[in-house]
């Protein structure tokens, strides 16, 4: 991968729609945690996104804002597994 990859995210075109993650199922995993800022931000982001859009600078974006919530809050917390667990997965469609 060339580091422009990381930035034109033209790879993404080349994963099967049933395996990206669409924004309602990223709202869906993050409901629980609507109390915590970052993940309310990311709420919020995903309702500003048209359905289906999401590209690689908003998968960014979110994982950034989790990513955020884990270190603020202390990642081991068994209840946040979920966003360990998206946070690991965005990854897929980042790096």
């Amino acid at each position: 991968m060339k580091v422009n990859d990381v930035y034109n995210y033209e790879y993404l075109e080349t994963i099967p729609k049933e395996l990206v993650i669409t924004n309602d199922e990223i709202c869906a995993r993050l409901h629980d945690y609507v109390d915590m800022p970052e993940i309310s931000d990311v709420l919020l982001f995903l309702t500003i996104v048209p359905r289906g859009s999401l590209d690689g600078s908003s998968y960014l974006y979110i994982r950034s804002k989790i990513e955020a919530c884990l270190n603020r809050l202390g990642s081991e917390d068994e209840k946040l597994f979920t966003l360990r667990e998206l946070s690991a997965e965005l990854d897929c469609f980042i790096f």
